[in-house]
């Protein structure tokens, strides 16, 4: 059986593309720079059309979290903890570096979605069997990517510590 055909014009976009879309504009200007209206202008839309993928800048955000969280990759199989625990702060690291408005998001609470629930499992597979509990390995997991993003951000302010005011 086949699905009816549906009425009315043929979306133009994804909600991939308009994640993209803003991840792109804040990759190159910053997070502050995301907007509707902006994601809109770089996709040749209306921001009316974008609406239609997306409830707000909110949700958008989230969105581009959990889309970057995508990129990361599982540690080789068969590393100890201590290499995949180095395998993940490492490619947390270069996520970071690819995408630095990651540093500007500042949430009460994780976004949740496929690719962050992934990441996470990936994390905690790391310290998965050396005897700690959920609670110790959520501990040294949040230990761990606090580290990197801490890190991260440091390096990136750091040539601003030294410099004089006026």
């Amino acid at each position: 059986m086949t699905a009816p055909p549906r009425r009315g014009p043929r979306p133009k976009l994804t909600t991939a593309d308009v994640i993209r879309a803003a991840i792109t504009v804040a990759d190159a200007e910053s997070l502050d720079a995301v907007t509707v209206r902006r994601s809109a202008e770089h996709l040749g839309v209306s921001p009316m059309t974008i609406y239609t993928y997306v409830p707000g800048r909110t949700e958008l955000v989230d969105l581009m979290i959990d889309h970057v969280h995508g990129e990361l990759t599982a540690p080789e199989p068969g590393l100890g903890w201590r290499a995949a625990l180095t395998a993940i702060a490492e490619d947390s690291w270069r996520m970071y570096h690819r995408h630095p408005w990651l540093l500007q998001v500042t949430t009460g609470r994780p976004t949740l979605g496929p690719n962050t629930f992934a990441k996470y499992e990936r994390e905690l597979r790391a310290v998965d069997g050396i005897g700690l509990d959920d609670l110790e390995m959520d501990a040294v997991v949040g230990l761990v990517t606090s580290f990197v993003q801490g890190a991260r951000a440091v390096r990136s302010t750091r040539r601003n510590w030294f410099a004089r005011p006026g």
